[in-house]
């Protein structure tokens, strides 16, 4: 599977939204969904088409279904420095640890 996003809502005041995906999967009468994949951020951008690939080994006769969750990356402290603000957003993208909004979902 491969995800694109097309004129996504601009979340932040002075700039394009951050956007990454979290992709979810629940199968065959299961209750919850389970995070499967989670790509790395996209900055300011709108129309994202995000490069990771995901692929599944589906077993026959089992029906699947998939969440998709895109969220607008915020930095907890736009305060940094531009060094500071750097490395925390390579430490960010890694991890994904800075606040997030939700921009969308599809199930």
């Amino acid at each position: 599977l491969r995800f694109a996003g097309n004129g996504l809502a601009r979340l932040d005041e002075y700039s394009l939204s951050d956007p990454f995906l979290v992709l979810y999967v629940r199968g065959n009468g299961t209750e919850k969904y389970v995070q499967h994949a989670k790509t790395r951020t996209l900055y300011n951008d709108l129309n994202p088409e995000f490069p990771e690939q995901f692929t599944f080994e589906l077993k026959p006769n089992l029906k699947y279904q998939f969440k998709v969750l895109v969220y607008d990356a915020d930095l907890p402290d736009m305060m940094l420095t531009i060094k500071d603000r750097y490395s925390t957003l390579l430490k960010a993208n890694e991890r994904h640890l800075y606040y997030k909004d939700l921009i969308g979902e599809a199930e």
